[in-house]
Formats: C-alpha cells, sequence, structure tokens
C-alpha cells in the first residue's frame, strides 16, 4: 500500500467469463447450438460428394446368368480374356477417383453365401485424347503409370443377387483428364457362385467440390473476423497485462485460420503431394494444439499467476501433445499417400500402422487421464474463486460436450472416408470455427466488478495507527492459500 492509500496488485485482466451471468451463458449456448444447426441442415442440402458410374464387363441385354453371343463385352472369368476401361473426362476440379467391383450371383445360387479370392492383373495408362466407344486403344501411344497385381476378397451373402463392393484402385491427384485401365483376372475360386462383373468408376463431383471452396472461404472470413474483433477488444490493454487465456485464444484463433485451409485452391491448380503433406501437417496441429489449449486452461484455474507463466507449466503439457502430432501426422501421411490395392491385408497385419495406432492410444489415455484430473480438481476448487464457481463449473461442463462431440466428428470424417459423407465433412469445419468464436466473446475483456469482491478491497484505517499491508503469492503445492498480513507498524 502506498502512501495515498493505494494498493497496487500484479492481477491479470478480468475476462467476461468470470463476470457473465447465468442467461448470458444460457443465450451464448443457444446462439451456438442454434448455428450448429443451421450449419447441419445446409451440408445435409449439399452437393453429393461422389459421382459413380456403373460398368458392366458382359455387357449383356438381359440378366442372363451365362456368357453368350449376345453379349457385347468381355467374360473375365475366362483368364485369356481382358477388359479396357476408360475413365473420364475428368475436370480441374474432379479431386479424386475410385474403381470398385462387385459379383451379380448366379440366379441358381442366390440363398447360398459364399467367400472366394480373386486376383487381378493392373495396368493404369495415362492420356489426354479421349477415345471414342468401341475404339481400339493404341497402348504404345499411352502414358504407363503403374502395372499391379491386386488380391481382393469376395464375400457372397446368402439371400442376396450380389457379392460384396471390392475395391481396386484410387487416384487422389488426377494429373491426366483420361486413365484408361487394363484389367484381367489371373486366379479365382469364385466361378461356380457369380455371374457378371460389375465396375463401379466413382470421382469426386465437379459441384462438390465448388461448394465445399465456397464454404471453407466462408469460415476463413469467419474466423479472420473473429480474431480482428478479439484483437480490436484488447486494443486498449498492453500486452504484458494479457491474461493466460487472452495470450493462447489469439494464438487458437490463428491456428483455426489455417485450419480452414486459405490453401484449399491450390490442390487444383497444382495436382502433388506437396498441399496433402501441408494439409495433413495443418490439420494435426490445430487438432493437438486444441487439445493443448484445452488441457491448460482447466490446469491452470487452479495455479497461481507466477506458476502458469513458467516454464515448467508448459513443458509437460508441450511434450505429450508434441508426440500426439508426431504420431497422428505420420499415420495421416502413410494412411493418405499409400495405395492399399489389397483389401485382404487389415490394419492387424500392417505393422507399422500397430505401432503408430497403439502409441496413439497410449498417449491418448495419458491425456485424458491428465484432463480429467484437472477437471475434477477444477470443481472441487471452485469455491477458492469465489462468485466465479459456478460460471468455471458451466464451462467446465460445456468443454467436455465439446471435445467429445468434436471427436465423434472427427472419427467419422476419417474412418468413413475422404469426403464420403458431405454433412460430416463440412458440418466438423462449422462446428469447431463456432466454437472458438464461442471462447473469443468468453475471453473478451470485462470491466465489471464483482460487488463482494469490491467490498473486500475497501481497508478502514485508523489515523492515529500505521498498518502495513503484506500480500503473499498463493501457491496450492507449497502452501495453504493466499494471505494478507496486517502488522502494527508500531514506532
Amino acid at each position: 500500500m502506498n502512501n495515498s492509500g493505494v494498493l497496487n496488485t500484479n492481477k491479470e485482466q478480468r475476462l467476461l467469463l468470470t463476470t457473465i451471468s447465468k442467461i448470458g451463458f444460457f443465450l451464448l449456448f443457444i446462439v451456438f447450438a442454434v448455428l450448429v444447426v443451421i450449419a447441419l441442415f445446409v451440408s445435409l442440402n449439399a452437393p453429393k460428394p461422389w459421382s459413380t458410374n456403373e460398368i458392366s464387363s458382359w455387357k449383356c441385354a438381359g440378366d442372363d446368368a451365362q456368357f453368350n453371343q449376345n453379349c457385347g463385352g468381355v467374360n473375365l472369368l475366362d483368364k485369356s480374356k481382358k477388359i479396357t476401361l476408360q475413365l473420364g473426362a475428368y475436370e480441374i476440379f474432379n479431386q479424386e477417383s475410385r474403381l470398385e467391383y462387385y459379383f451379380n450371383k448366379k440366379s441358381s445360387k442366390k440363398d447360398i453365401a459364399f467367400d472366394g479370392l480373386v486376383k487381378f492383373r493392373y495396368t493404369l495408362y495415362g492420356t489426354n485424347v479421349l477415345n471414342q466407344p468401341n475404339q481400339k486403344v493404341e497402348v504404345s501411344s499411352l502414358k504407363l503409370i503403374e502395372e499391379k497385381t491386386i488380391e481382393s476378397k469376395v464375400h457372397c451373402p446368402a439371400r442376396s443377387n450380389k457379392c460384396d463392393v471390392g475395391y481396386i484402385s484410387s487416384e487422389l491427384y488426377l494429373d491426366y483428364p483420361i486413365y484408361i485401365i487394363e484389367l484381367s483376372i489371373i486366379n479365382e475360386n469364385v466361378k461356380d457362385i457369380v455371374s457378371d462383373l460389375i465396375f463401379k468408376a466413382s470421382y469426386v463431383s465437379t459441384f462438390y467440390t465448388i461448394f465445399e471452396l465456397f464454404w471453407r472461404l466462408i469460415f476463413i472470413l469467419f474466423s479472420c473476423l473473429c480474431t480482428c474483433i478479439y484483437l480490436w477488444a484488447n486494443r486498449s490493454i498492453p500486452q504484458e497485462k494479457w491474461s493466460h487465456e487472452q495470450k493462447w485464444t489469439v494464438v487458437l484463433l490463428t491456428f483455426l485460420i489455417w485450419e480452414n485451409n486459405p490453401l484449399y485452391p491450390y490442390e487444383f491448380l497444382m495436382d502433388n503431394a506437396f498441399y496433402l503433406f501441408v494439409n495433413s501437417v495443418i490439420d494435426t496441429i490445430f487438432i493437438c494444439f486444441l487439445m493443448f489449449y484445452v488441457l491448460i486452461m482447466f490446469d491452470a484455474l487452479r495455479k497461481p499467476i507466477r506458476q502458469r507463466t513458467s516454464i515448467r507449466f508448459y513443458l509437460p503439457r508441450g511434450l505429450l501433445c508434441g508426440l500426439l502430432f508426431s504420431l497422428i501426422l505420420a499415420s495421416f501421411m502413410y494412411n493418405k499417400t499409400r495405395k492399399i490395392y489389397s483389401p485382404t491385408m487389415t490394419g492387424s497385419h500392417d505393422v507399422f500402422n500397430v505401432i503408430i495406432s497403439l502409441g496413439i492410444m497410449g498417449l491418448l489415455i495419458i491425456y485424458l487421464f491428465w484432463l480429467i484430473f484437472s477437471i475434477i480438481r477444477s470443481f472441487s476448487e471452485v469455491r477458492k474463486l469465489g462468485s466465479a464457481g459456478y460460471r468455471v463449473q458451466v464451462y467446465g461442463i460445456f468443454t467436455i460436450f465439446i471435445l467429445l462431440f468434436y471427436i465423434s466428428l472427427l472419427l467419422s470424417v476419417f474412418f468413413m472416408g475422404y469426403r464420403n459423407n458431405a454433412a460430416v465433412s463440412l458440418t466438423t469445419i462449422a462446428f469447431v470455427n463456432f466454437y472458438c468464436m464461442v471462447l473469443t466473446i468468453l475471453y473478451l475483456p470485462s470491466n465489471v466488478v464483482d460487488q463482494k469482491e469490491e467490498r473486500a478491497k475497501i481497508v478502514k484505517l485508523d489515523d492515529d495507527e500505521a498498518l502495513e499491508l503484506k500480500v503473499e503469492d498463493y501457491d496450492d503445492e507449497e502452501s495453504h492459500g493466499d494471505e494478507v498480513v496486517i502488522a502494527d507498524d508500531e514506532n
């Protein structure tokens, strides 16, 4: 206390999170939920990601169970035969193509379940020339891309006219507008069960790509707007006075802008693995930083300012999330760039995938235990936070719900395949942007002062007596709490 009777402290900037009313919390969460529902509704009405065309190898006029002279195609069950497929013409916005297949079952074998194995000899060519139907293709004029032997399991369920769909190949980047594929069967044990072989050629549609392009552009602008508003609201506060939460929220908003992928249009202009790597790095950084952000926010609630700004506070948490970043990025790049030609190989047979998956699972378990411990400790010590205690509880419950839902969306996106489901993929982008909007609002500076806290600052002094005021820092690991010591100065 100085001679003028003013008490100087080094407390951090008060945030809206600690002063917002219950009604304010309720309205903010309602707005968040409404925005997510609107985004989901728009996503459900988005163009379908995939356009699919089915090609019969037999090309028979009817559902004949036997290949005959009236069929205009090729019977690939005859090992001496091969079929030539032309895929395209692809445009600049057609991002990825797939080739799948399934067998029709013979009508007499409809009620029989069967499992078999088939091997394809697969040759892929690229060209810029579109061939007319039934035109003979000169292989010498084509660019040979790759030649493989593909092994695939065939499962034919009972009481069905069709076998399950099997995977043949995919092209992540379309370097040529036209692809020519030569296929022949070199080994099979399903001849007595199946009949016609149907190919399914799929590619990401132009309409969906353009829709996603504008969708991402909207949220790039949205995240930039949130960042600018947040910085403008804190413009009058010196950066050294910014709170722990304010500093990290700015970093989170910066990563959010990159998560919305400003480089997305370049994927169509330059078809190469560089942008695939960049996107994987950005996705991984944002996911791991969001986990780091949530962890330090709850850990900091029960830490004094001196501890929450020390390297010892951030180092173990950063190390955990850094290890997660390395393993998740390795998993992304390994699975996105590797063309899996054998569906018979499951994850348990891939040694590298097993090691990476076990490492990620182990680190996630450690993270979840750490986060749950931090949340429980924060809830158990809300009394030390005074009137802000219930706000911390509400915020904690909201954060747990958000994390669980966000993880569910991420799992759906990654395990359902690349843009297989437009609603899930687009809603995930909107969801994380609206969540960061909520954080931006909650961590805005607030000038509202709690009445109880204001009354506690008033110290009545006796004119005939001088007092010495000593404030000791609170450290829940080393002391029993904040101590204010007032001693008589007897002179």
